[in-house]
């Protein structure tokens, strides 16, 4: 399963011409959102949000369907990839982060 996400990504980055490092927020939230709605099973989404347009960053939250709600999930959240690898690591190490979470979740739930 891992690979297929790793190749799935590799082919997003390729299809829409990314170059890295990748250090634009605007264009790392786009890339989120085509790795989205390309059935990559991400359990977080990532967007850009903030108080005014000078003032931006990426958050990712999820939905946890075991308390009901949206859960911000890394207020900062990384916004440079240095290459492809590490986007790879830092999607799947949030993916686990996350399951981790909602499964302890199942004990105080």
């Amino acid at each position: 399963m891992l690979y297929i996400m790793e190749k799935k990504i590799k082919d997003i980055v390729k299809e829409l011409k990314i170059k890295f490092p990748l250090n634009d927020k605007e264009e790392i939230e786009m890339l989120f959102d085509e790795i989205d709605s390309n059935e990559i099973e991400l359990l977080f989404s990532v967007s850009l949000v903030g108080t005014n347009s000078s003032d931006w960053w990426l958050q990712a939250d999820y939905y946890s369907k075991k308390i009901g709600k949206t859960i911000i999930w890394d207020y900062d959240f990384l916004d440079s990839y240095e290459n492809v690898e590490e986007l790879i690591s830092v999607i799947t190490r949030t993916n686990k982060e996350v399951e981790d979470f909602e499964n302890k979740l199942s004990v105080y739930c």
